[in-house]
């Protein structure tokens, strides 16, 4: 019997029965989590949500059910096999979890399973299904004494998110009133649907009722209940990044920005990973590198289309994770251009 065939029913991705009718939305999360070689986590929380003319109530609830899927050998596996991909130097950052998501509404009750493989804020693997094969781009690491300058430079799909997040969030000037807009042919639908399932808010929240953006995204939000609100960004929306720009060959060798995460918050200074595509995969660059851009800056250099849009994510220190789509652009830039040296100051 394959691995697939031993799920429970509780992994249909969407099951609907009806319930009575109640404006009360009810929503509860499992996952198993592992990162790097650190010990299994397993997490569980639900949260009783009442829409009101003035806002939400929303209370902490105790978990209840999903007893039956069964997450452990999922997980082992799926961890066990992102490790064997990736280089021994991006195991501490290698996170995989697979989860349940349970949705109780007036219109019945949604089920969705889901696993998920990152590294660095790269997704590798976002599935509905708890049994997906992780596909990691990175055959091992080089040097940054072995990088060319000329190299021309890509964004990669975290990359492109964040970016988009710090042009729409982060002001340009921090004594005007303007914020750096996103090029015309970039666009960016801001929303509350998430590729996550536990961030993906109810759409009788986000429907067309009176309630505030920002209360449904924290009614989305539970795990961020606990944080300082907004200490860094004005907001953290789910977006969904498209670019109207003529997709390119495949003609590397080129430096891939795989991800970057703002150090400030004016969307200046940024934590960038690198990778070097050649010979049939990505080389992780073993020193990641600090550059100083403006992030409009820098998606404006975007001659054109890599990949089409995929799950992404955009990660900041003190707001956590946000998941959207993007897609992986080419620039104008070289490696030089954007400050990378091939050997220290």
């Amino acid at each position: 019997m394959s691995p697939t065939d031993a799920l429970p029913s509780a992994e249909a991705a969407v099951s609907t029965v009806p319930t009575a009718t109640t404006a009360t939305i009810r929503r509860e999360v499992r996952l198993v989590r592992r990162t790097g070689d650190a010990p299994t986590r397993r997490h569980r929380w639900a949260c009783s949500i009442d829409p009101r003319p003035d806002g939400l109530d929303v209370r902490i609830a105790a978990p209840e059910g999903l007893e039956d899927a069964d997450l452990e050998r999922p997980a082992a596996q799926l961890h066990d096999a992102l490790l064997r991909q990736l280089p021994r130097m991006l195991h501490r950052d290698a996170r995989s979890e697979v989860g349940i998501v349970r949705t109780e509404t007036e219109a019945g009750v949604s089920s969705k399973t889901y696993a998920l493989t990152t590294c660095a804020e790269v997704v590798v693997t976002l599935d509905e299904h708890l049994w997906p094969e992780p596909a990691a781009p990175w055959r091992g690491t080089c040097s940054p004494a072995d990088l060319d300058r000329d190299l021309p430079v890509v964004l990669g799909p975290s990359a492109v998110l964040s970016l988009a997040s710090g042009a729409l969030e982060m002001p340009d000037d921090p004594f005007g009133t303007e914020k750096s807009a996103v090029p015309s042919w970039l666009s960016v639908d801001t929303g509350h649907r998430s590729p996550y399932p536990p961030h993906d808010c109810p759409p009788e929240i986000t429907g067309s009722g009176p309630l505030p953006a920002t209360i449904a995204w924290w009614a989305a939000h539970t795990e961020h209940w606990m944080r300082p609100m907004r200490t860094t960004r004005a907001s953290r929306g789910q977006y969904r990044v498209r670019a109207a720009l003529p997709s390119v060959a495949d003609r590397p060798p080129r430096l891939w920005v795989e991800s970057l995460v703002s150090l400030d918050t004016l969307g200046r200074y940024w934590h960038a990973s690198l990778s070097v595509e050649r010979d049939g995969g990505r080389w992780w660059l073993t020193r990641p590198l600090s550059v100083q851009i403006r992030a409009g800056d820098l998606l404006r250099s975007a001659v054109g289309q890599i990949e089409p849009p995929r799950p992404a994510m955009d990660h900041d220190p003190i707001d956590g994770e946000s998941f959207g789509w993007a897609p992986g652009l080419l620039t104008a830039r070289t490696a030089g251009e954007l400050g990378v040296r091939s050997r220290p100051r």
